[in-house]
């Protein structure tokens, strides 16, 4: 019964986990678009907006790093 319970969760577990590399990725993806863009096009207003939203990929980042090391 322990075995089973201990599965599941470490499956739930690994399932959030997948999410939030998922996201990141896709986060990350955004952003590299935007970067070719700015550096492209000259836009300054590109560049803000992807110096402000740097924030949720560290704190992405961060829990990630935190919950891998919890799973491990």
């Amino acid at each position: 019964m322990t075995d089973d319970h201990t599965i599941h969760v470490f499956d739930k577990d690994l399932d959030a986990l997948s999410r939030q590399v998922e996201e990141l990725a896709s986060l990350t993806e955004d952003v590299l678009g935007r970067a070719i863009s700015a550096g492209l096009d000259g836009r300054q207003d590109l560049v803000d907006g992807i110096i402000s939203g740097d924030e949720r990929l560290d704190e992405l980042t961060a829990s990630i790093e935190r919950a891998s090391i919890r799973i491990l």
